[in-house]
């Protein structure tokens, strides 16, 4: 009994071990005009390209902004849309 009690402590602390290497991704930056000047309220927005899953934010006071835990590798399109400017789109970008 005691050996099977171990073993399973065993595999259950691999499951844990294996599941905590899983790595993601950050992309984080900062909103600002044609003449340099921070952005907040800036609506960013993440799309997977191949699977079609997308992750929003919004700029802060001090025009950042941070999305996490997304897939590493890509290709990804980011968009960023504020009141009375043009959408800024980069198309595949890769993390």
């Amino acid at each position: 009994m005691r050996f099977y009690l171990i073993s399973t402590l065993l595999y259950v602390n691999f499951i844990f071990t294996a599941h905590a290497q899983i790595t993601s991704s950050t992309i984080s930056g900062r909103a600002t005009d044609q003449d340099g000047k921070t952005l907040s309220g800036v609506s960013i927005v993440v799309i997977n390209n191949g699977t079609g899953a997308n992750y929003s934010t919004t700029t802060n006071a001090d025009g950042r902004y941070t999305i996490a835990n997304l897939n590493p590798g890509g290709p990804y399109t980011l968009q960023a849309s504020f009141i009375g400017m043009a959408t800024d789109v980069i198309p595949n970008a890769n993390l």
